[in-house]
């Protein structure tokens, strides 16, 4: 089981406390904390964790979380068979704060780890900031997600920003001065693209082509070549395509066949074994951003691929790789605080740095994650690499 750096006492996390509810509020005030026994009995009788996932996404998010929770549940620790899973499906992305209700009626969840998207993300941090619920999302990476000065929430990758920035550097690794944009109008596309376009001018990327579509949910009938081939029209070295699985697969095999040889630029959304499942020889030459790094070279990411691996019979994706993160994060900080209290936890997270699977890494006090790296990874033959430009 992985370790906080720093550990603190009740002391110091209560003295941590007051530093930030000051800091966030401007004045103290008597914390509310959470009604239910869980919190007091973390050692006793245990507590539930909520995980929540679309079944569209694949299972192996819940996976990497599981495993992480049998290592906990079947080791020597204080925390053996002291802590119980609660798994939710989220079958559509408006079903977040649906699916948030009904997980934080449980008085026994002291914490919800999940929610895919951007779209699902924000709804239920609002439901679980106001029932006092600790809530890490994986994957969310809206910047608004965070601007709301919530105590409960936090974000365990980088943001839209730091995507941008990253697309932009590939970008110019891949020696491509003219990138074409093409963009579903859905809260992703529409947080990502601006984002790109102000770093593309600093980075003096051309932009010859600029489009946007309809996030159409019939995605398997959706028609992109018109706009595809408007795009040939244009010149460019690579195009920049941001949406989500499964409808980008379908712009992408839409591309092949129009022709577009050109590399393709995506976001972490793109970093799936659904791109090749759905895709084919169309994600073929597509460069993702993402927080995982399938090459890295910590024993503690190595570690666990081969434990995953054996497992499950398959390499630890994107997915799986923050779910297994994201519950060990959890379980480090209730060791580190001695509480399962979630105002305590958060607090805990906020005041301590975290060695994770890729490295060390802490948060902002607004819950933003500091310290995670953004690699680029190329898809080919159905497998993706690392990029070291």
């Amino acid at each position: 089981m992985k370790r906080a750096l720093f550990s603190f006492g009740s002391a110091a996390v209560l003295t941590g406390l007051l530093a930030y509810m000051g800091v966030l509020n401007g004045n103290w005030f008597a914390p509310a904390h959470t009604s239910g026994s869980s919190a007091e009995s973390w050692a006793g009788d245990g507590f539930t964790v909520g995980i929540v996932w679309p079944p569209g996404k694949g299972r192996t998010f819940v996976h990497g979380a599981q495993l992480a929770w049998e290592e906990i549940n079947n080791g020597t620790g204080p925390l053996r068979e002291k802590i119980r899973l609660r798994v939710m499906e989220e079958k559509r992305p408006e079903d977040g704060a649906a699916v948030a209700k009904r997980m934080a009626a449980d008085d026994s969840v002291i914490a919800v780890i999940g929610h895919d998207s951007f779209e699902s993300a924000i709804p239920a941090s609002l439901v679980y900031e106001q029932r006092k619920v600790l809530f890490i999302t994986p994957k969310a990476t809206g910047p608004q997600l965070t601007e709301h000065g919530f105590q409960y929430v936090f974000r365990l990758t980088p943001d839209d920003r730091a995507i941008a920035s990253a697309i932009a550097v590939a970008a110019k690794n891949l020696k491509a001065n003219k990138v074409a944009v093409l963009y579903a109008r859905s809260r992703h596309g529409e947080s990502v693209v601006p984002q790109f376009l102000a770093v593309a001018g600093d980075e003096n990327i051309e932009i010859p082509f600029v489009r946007s579509y309809v996030a159409g949910r019939d995605w398997k009938h959706q028609d992109f070549r018109p706009l595809l081939a408007e795009a040939r029209q244009t010149e460019f070295d690579a195009i920049l395509i941001v949406d989500e699985l499964p409808r980008l697969a379908k712009v992408l095999t839409d591309a092949q066949q129009m022709g577009v040889t050109q590399p393709v630029l995506a976001t972490d959304k793109a970093d799936s074994v659904q791109l090749w499942e759905l895709a084919g020889s169309a994600a073929d030459n597509v460069y993702v951003t993402s927080a995982v790094d399938p090459s890295s070279p910590t024993p503690e990411y190595r570690a666990f691929k081969e434990r995953f691996t054996s497992r499950y019979g398959e390499e630890p994706g994107y997915a799986a790789s923050q779910g297994y993160e994201a519950f060990s994060l959890l379980v480090n900080a209730v060791m580190a605080s001695r509480s399962a209290d979630p105002l305590v936890l958060a607090t805990t997270l906020r005041l301590n740095s975290w060695k994770g699977l890729f490295g060390e890494f802490s948060f902002t006090l607004q819950g933003d994650v500091v310290g995670r790296k953004i690699s680029i990874k190329r898809m080919k033959d159905g497998r993706f690499s690392t990029v070291r430009f």
